[in-house]
């Protein structure tokens, strides 16, 4: 089996290119929650083609975090012999293989495409050429042949605190999980389909004895199927002579009865209908002259209440011409007050100076928005230079993000360049000024794809690909001798630093040699061609940690100088805003001593207009009321006469219904009177003269009493008829002839089923016996396991095998596991009174014991957070025993945890979280506890 050498992910989640070593036994992955630790279990799990990955993930999601249009998984993985074979043979023969994801965009749709090759292979020459790709389905099958097997795949998919739960399952549970992680399906499938293909026997044997009994069944009804056919015909022999004579018998008595016992009620109703149509014309004079005087009284209330609603409407008018006079008059005596000791001023002069106030509060509202940004700048700068970062130029962190995007490795000079001697700060940061953001590339094959992005961008400084010496030795008192450099550091800015002496003032360069370059503390430079000033100011400083202290301290007294300023500007804005009201006060009043002197004259004109308009109000509601009176009179009147000319219209409404309610039932029954002679006579047309005979109606009578009994009886049989099973088809004889042939083909291929039957049962058990066989193979095969894995961790195990000898056996059989730690005697799985370290070494016997294989041996289990809420004891033991197995353990664990968990593993991976406002998640570092040698 291979294990994992390294593992390189792009563009995957939050993380643009990282590179982290995993050829350690034992690995650890240390980091908040949030910082990426599930997230490289996941990738792994990707690029092994694990069936799931943490809860509610998928590859889908971490590739599109990246906003980018892929996302690439590899890994090297160990291909050297185990015994004599290498894993990954006879297609591969070198010492290692690498395995290679591509998630790629295509069709809107996120896809997976898969690559094997021999040695270690770099992404460039993936991108560069990766033709032959796998599906996941292919390049699962090939992990296979290099030892990866299925059982190991399930156990990689496990979530995060499910390997812990292994020992809540139940002996049934456990025994489902061990035949699943390594029985031999087939079996199964075996066992299944034979008692599928038996019960199917059995169930078509049954169908055939319940045909057969049904055939046996119809044979014996067919007699009285013959019986009941006759009785069929009879009734409907009886049924004919109802409907054709008796029916017509019944129906001549019926319309004779009904005739002579009509004639007497349609005489009276002819009378009643003459008596009620001669009181109508006397009721209905009565109720027209009613009707003339109401007319009258009505027409005089609306004469009034049209005369009375033009004075209302006269009056609403005049009283709004009075409400506007009492306002005026009140406008006037109001303003007369407000103006007592107001002295008359320039209305002019005073809106001149307001408009000058707003005007001079303006500019100095102008004036406080770029203070109140600027503010705010230098606030969110001193926040990231506390933090250590010393943000470049637009300009430059452009190119610096476009050479990353292009996988570009690279670093400014800045970031390489400490100042070792606070003094000489501002003589080395005006020395390099210049040079400050050139670019140094990590791989000197870079420089040409790097050059053109700088011809595309417009850079101006200078891209270096390799950095030359670096042993150039730093001359005393020289520029070089108070810098610390990175590697990356080109060799000629060293050469320069070196040929610069250092002096305090230009004085003290007096002394020195002619043609020797110096520098002062504040940046007074001479060189070959003369003497200059280069000094930059503090504020602009960028070398080490120097420089952000002294940009601190910079940006510090600007932020102080600006919210001086804003406080003063706040102070003349507060006394402009207090001049501008009091002007606004004296404007108002002048405005009002205008209106006053304005209107002054007015008010005894409105005084007088008011007094006469109230006095022709008086005499319009004088004339009002007695229209009113007039109305309320007439009213009276009205209603008076209205009662009793109600009361006669009822009354003739209802004699008017009556007569027209008792002339439809005349008519109605001299219809039906008329219309019963005219069956009558019918039926007597069509009946023979012996029908009619006084024995044939006698006879009629005394059988059905009258025609309701006749048709009571035709409903009777036709009910009988409708209603009950007959026999009508005359064959039945033919009929029975055929259930003879049937039954006995029937009872031939009964036989026929029963020894079918028979044979699918031999075969369940056959089949039985073989899974039987095979799951008894897993538990031995597992037991073995257990027991080599409890024999590392020096714990005692029992595992009690199930019974298996019947059915009811095997659908109830369990595997039950019992522990002894420390020879404290033995324990069940779940025991409650167990550790925490004993309930996690469980787990990962239980765990480990599913994936080992005597064919192919390591392998390797990715675990999440393992060591939580465990003490320092049981992580100790839990640490043993990891180190004990042959399996290659990759581990997650916060960095809350005790520090004992980094003691078993040969490598901590330390991850860290998104800092917000930034693209990606910072590459995570990592720590070995020994070094190895990695070729990859």
């Amino acid at each position: 089996m291979f294990s994992i050498k390294t593992l390189e992910l792009v563009y995957w989640d939050f993380w643009d290119r990282i590179k982290i070593p995993l050829d350690e036994k034992i690995t650890v992955i240390v980091g908040p929650n949030g910082s990426g630790k599930t997230t490289i279990l996941d990738a792994l799990r990707t690029l092994l083609g694990a069936r799931k990955l943490s809860t509610k993930r998928d590859y889908k999601k971490y590739a599109r975090r990246s906003n980018m249009p892929y996302s690439w998984i590899i890994a090297v993985v160990n291909n050297e012999k185990q015994g004599n074979r290498r894993p990954f043979a006879p297609q591969f023969i070198s010492d290692s293989v690498t395995l290679a994801c591509r998630i790629e965009k295509k069709g809107g749709e996120w896809a997976r495409e898969y690559f094997i090759r021999s040695g270690i292979v770099h992404l460039e020459e993936f991108i560069k050429d990766s033709p032959n790709a796998l599906g996941p389905i292919e390049y699962v099958q090939e992990l296979e042949k290099a030892g990866l097997s299925k059982a190991m795949l399930k156990v990689l998919s496990l979530e995060q605190g499910e390997t812990d739960k292994l020992c809540d399952y139940s002996p049934k549970e456990m025994l489902d999980l061990v035949f699943d992680f390594s029985g031999d399906r087939s079996a199964l499938e075996d066992y299944e389909k034979s008692r599928k293909d038996h019960n199917e026997a059995e169930a078509e044997l049954n169908l055939f004895r319940v045909n057969f009994s049904k055939l046996e069944n119809e044979r014996s009804t067919l007699n009285n199927r013959v019986l009941n056919y006759h009785q069929y015909c009879r009734r409907n022999s009886e049924l004919t002579t109802l409907e054709s004579e008796t029916k017509t018998i019944a129906e001549y008595v019926s319309a004779k009865d009904i005739i002579e016992g009509q004639r007497p009620n349609i005489r009276f109703l002819k009378a009643e209908v003459s008596d009620i149509g001669g009181s109508i014309p006397t009721l209905e004079g009565e109720v027209k002259k009613a009707k003339i005087i109401e007319a009258h009284l009505k027409d005089e209330i609306k004469s009034a209440r049209e005369e009375k609603k033009k004075i209302e409407d006269e009056l609403q008018k005049k009283y709004k011409t009075h409400s506007e006079l009492v306002a005026k008059i009140e406008n006037i005596e109001q303003l007369a007050e407000s103006v007592q000791n107001v002295q008359p001023e320039s209305l002019e002069n005073l809106e001149r100076e307001h408009e000058e106030l707003i005007k001079g509060k303006g500019r100095l509202e102008d004036e406080k928005k770029p203070l109140d940004e600027q503010i705010k700048q230098y606030a969110k700068l001193l926040r990231d230079l506390e933090k250590g970062i010393l943000p470049p130029q637009e300009e430059i962190l452009t190119f610096s993000n476009t050479l990353k995007v292009s996988g570009i490795e690279h670093a400014l000079l800045y970031e390489g360049v400490e100042i070792l001697q606070e003094k000489w700060s501002t003589a080395i940061e005006s020395i390099l000024r210049g040079y400050r953001y050139v670019v140094m590339l990590k791989k000197k094959e870079d420089k040409w794809k790097a050059f053109e992005i700088g011809e595309q961008l417009g850079y101006r400084h200078f891209i270096v690909p390799e950095a030359g010496e670096k042993g150039i030795k730093a001359p005393a008192n020289s520029a070089l001798s108070v810098v610390r450099l990175q590697d990356f550091v080109p060799d000629w800015i060293r050469r320069n630093l070196a040929e610069i002496t250092l002096v305090d003032e230009v004085r003290d360069g007096k002394r020195l040699p002619e043609g020797v370059i110096f520098v002062t503390r504040q940046g007074y430079m001479r060189e070959k061609r003369g003497g200059r000033f280069i000094g930059v100011s503090a504020g602009d400083f960028v070398f080490g940690k120097a420089a952000i202290k002294r940009q601190i301290e910079e940006v510090t007294r600007r932020n102080a100088e600006a919210k001086a300023r804003l406080a003063d500007i706040a102070n003349g804005l507060s006394e402009r805003e207090s001049d501008i009201r009091k002007r606004a006060l004296r404007i108002d009043a002048q405005k009002r001593l205008s209106e006053y002197l304005e209107k002054k004259d007015l008010a005894g004109i409105y005084i007088k207009e008011r007094d006469a308009l109230q006095t022709e109000l008086g005499g319009l509601e004088n004339r009002r009321k007695s229209l009113q009176d007039k109305d309320d009179d007439l009213g009276e009147q009205l209603q008076d006469m209205t009662t009793p000319k109600v009361e006669k219209e009822r009354e003739l409404k209802e004699l008017q219904e009556k007569f027209k309610e008792k002339s439809e039932t005349f008519e109605k029954g001299k219809k039906e009177y008329f219309d019963n002679i005219a069956k009558f006579r019918q039926v007597k047309k069509g009946m023979p003269v012996k029908w009619r005979s006084p024995e044939k109606i006698a006879d009629y009578k005394d059988k059905y009493a009258n025609l309701k009994g006749v048709e009571s009886a035709i409903k009777r049989l036709k009910n009988e008829l409708e209603s009950e099973e007959w026999e009508k088809d005359p064959s039945v004889v033919d009929m029975l002839n055929k259930i003879e042939i049937d039954y006995e083909n029937a009872k031939n291929n009964l036989a026929k089923r029963q020894t079918e039957f028979t044979n699918t049962k031999a075969a369940v058990d056959k089949a039985r016996e073989k899974y039987l066989k095979v799951l008894w193979g897993s538990i031995v095969f597992y037991e073995k396991n257990l027991k080599a894995l409890a024999s590392l961790a020096h714990i005692g195990i029992e595992v009690r095998k199930p019974q298996l000898a019947t059915e009811e056996d095997l659908r109830e059989a369990g595997l039950e596991m019992r522990w002894n730690f420390d020879e404290k005697g033995f324990s069940s799985t779940d025991d409650g009174d167990a550790s925490g370290g004993q309930q996690v070494i469980k787990s990962l016997i239980l765990l480990i014991a599913l994936i080992m294989d005597e064919k192919s041996k390591g392998g390797f289990i990715f675990i999440d957070e393992p060591f939580a809420h465990l003490d320092v004891f049981n992580i100790d033991k839990v640490s043993e025993f990891l180190q004990a197995t042959e399996t290659q353990f990759i581990i997650t664990s916060p960095n809350t945890h005790n520090a004992n968990i980094f003691r078993p593993a040969g490598l901590s991976i330390n991850t860290l979280k998104k800092r917000p406002g930034e693209t990606y998640a910072p590459i995570p570092t990592h720590c070995r506890r020994s070094p190895v040698n990695v070729s990859a």
